[in-house]
């Protein structure tokens, strides 16, 4: 068997990595979504998905302080840097393609019945991306307090990803290979108010002034 899926199904595995497995595949969703009907011929579909928490969080304990004092350095750097212009359009594009969202004050309240965590945001660089040059990095290994994390409390499935020399070798057995990248694929995939609720990071409105700092959320 070459597939990692099918080597994973067929394996034996703990009670714990089922439960987990099967917590994941029980809370991915399809929705169509009727508020864009009629513009397309199509009616749209979307990917939902939740990760549930195999550790939660404490509740009225929050890192917001940890994380702002990281946004603020970020900003910093960037600005010495000559890339704080850059960064902050990357960020408004998040925001305008609905990768990411400002929490609204009404929005607070609902979400106070769901963990909070903040996670750093940071920036990579690839000269060689067509689409996406400069990168919005959130990192979920940011600690929410000593020992949890955004990573260490979500359940964590197995990959399924075959290992990129396995499926070079099998495209040299075809006359045409074919590789292909799809732009944003996984951004296209929409997250849960659990997940986003432990996603959450801190920008500024207006990068020149660090008093703008504003909570937002990740939501793909």
């Amino acid at each position: 068997i070459k597939c990692n899926k099918c080597k994973y199904d067929s394996s034996q595995i703990s009670i714990k990595e089922a439960a987990e497995l099967q917590s994941i595949l029980e809370n991915i969703e399809v929705i169509e979504n009727p508020d864009e009907e009629g513009k397309f011929m199509f009616l749209l579909q979307y990917v939902f998905v939740e990760y549930d928490l195999h550790e939660e969080f404490p509740r009225y304990r929050t890192n917001y302080n940890q994380v702002l004092k990281s946004s603020l350095a970020l900003r910093r750097k960037l600005e010495k840097l000559g890339k704080l212009n850059e960064f902050h359009e990357q960020i408004q594009l998040e925001l305008e393609r609905d990768y990411m969202k400002i929490i609204r004050e009404d929005e607070e309240i609902e979400l106070a019945a769901f963990p909070e965590c903040f996670n750093r945001l940071n920036v990579t660089y690839k000269k060689d991306s067509r689409t996406t040059p400069a990168r919005v990095v959130n990192d979920h290994s940011t600690l929410h307090h000593p020992g949890m994390s955004c990573n260490i409390a979500q359940v964590k499935g197995k990959t399924s990803l075959n290992l990129c020399h396995n499926v070079l070798f099998h495209f040299f057995l075809h006359c045409v290979p074919l590789v292909m990248d799809l732009a944003k694929c996984y951004r296209s995939v929409r997250c849960k108010t659990l997940t986003n609720s432990i996603r959450r990071v801190i920008w500024f409105t207006d990068p020149t002034d660090e008093r703008t700092a504003t909570s937002m959320m990740m939501l793909r």
